[in-house]
């Protein structure tokens, strides 16, 4: 007798149908993707080992451009400032935004809206005019908005230069990050803390649990997806920073502000360097490793908190 629990079913007109209908229906999005996302890829990772100059040149010279950005200080501190400014801005960001969710949840709707409105709005604003507003109130002279207000009040002698240093570019980005996507934050948390039953607390109050218990065994568990969403968010954003620090710093002072996308910019587009597009290329290669292996720790991070959550 023939064997028929090896043998495939074989697809209906349906089925058939259905699967080409589908394909079909995706390549509006497939094509793109595959034309401005995986073609430069590769196309990118070819430049990488060349000596290519943008124009006629292009030798292969094999892996002597990473050599080279192994050694290369000024990118290994873009990287370093980039991480700092992701850690910082996460560390500051998520506590201050679940702490005004859990206030605005205790609110009437009509306030938690209106207030939830006017901190979104700095997310809206793109982040090269945010840092041009920065600019201004950080300015280093009389027309910087904090620098007047303390020579009027008569607290400093001369202008501070908050920018002039790396600490102080750093401290200003930080600040500007935070404000930015505060508004962010506080929305999907707040959105989170609405979808928590109300049945579990007033559950928990019938009990004689405190605030504390009832945060810790009951809120943030459930509110845990979300956080996860936050965090992972908030780094994939500051990790492809580019226009906050272009407008605000430019990299300043002598590269010490540098982010891992100003330096990349620096390297394809300055005329000082226009000369090593291969060398610019193997840059955007490593970083884009940088920014996969960033992911993937918030990942296995984020995975083990659910298992932790979930005994």
């Amino acid at each position: 007798m023939r064997d028929t629990s090896t043998v495939k079913p074989r697809r209906s007109r349906r089925q058939t149908t259905r699967m080409v209908w589908g394909t079909t229906m995706s390549l509006p999005v497939l094509v793109p993707f595959l034309v401005f996302g995986i073609v430069p890829l590769f196309w990118l990772v070819a430049v990488s080992v060349t000596d290519y100059d943008g124009f006629l040149r292009m030798n292969v010279i094999g892996f002597d451009n990473y050599v080279e950005l192994a050694k290369d200080t000024r990118w290994w501190r873009a990287v370093s400032n980039t991480l700092i400014i992701g850690v910082c801005a996460v560390l500051i960001q998520l506590p201050l935004g679940f702490g005004l969710a859990v206030i605005l949840n205790a609110t009437s709707k009509k306030i938690a809206t209106s207030f939830r409105t006017l901190f979104f709005l700095p997310y809206i604003i793109p982040a090269l005019i945010t840092g041009v507003l920065f600019g201004f109130l950080v300015g280093p002279t009389r027309l910087g908005i904090i620098n007047d207000i303390l020579l009027n009040l008569g607290w400093v002698d001369s202008p501070i230069t908050f920018l002039g240093t790396r600490f102080g570019a750093l401290t200003v980005i930080v600040i500007a990050t935070v404000w930015m996507d505060l508004g962010f934050t506080l929305l999907l948390l707040h959105a989170g803390l609405q979808s928590i039953p109300e049945e579990l607390y007033e559950a928990a109050e019938l009990d004689g649990a405190s605030r504390w218990h009832t945060l810790r065994h009951i809120t943030l568990p459930l509110l845990r997806p979300m956080i996860n969403v936050v965090l992972l968010l908030s780094m994939v954003s500051v990790m492809r920073s580019f226009d906050l620090v272009k407008s605000l710093t430019n990299g300043g002072p002598a590269g010490s502000s540098d982010v891992m996308f100003t330096h990349i910019y620096d390297l394809f587009f300055s005329q000082a360097v226009y000369s090593r597009i291969g060398y610019a290329s193997a840059v955007s290669v490593i970083a884009s490793l940088i920014i996969a292996l960033a992911i993937g720790v918030m990942f296995i991070f984020i995975g083990r908190g659910g298992r932790k959550a979930q005994k």
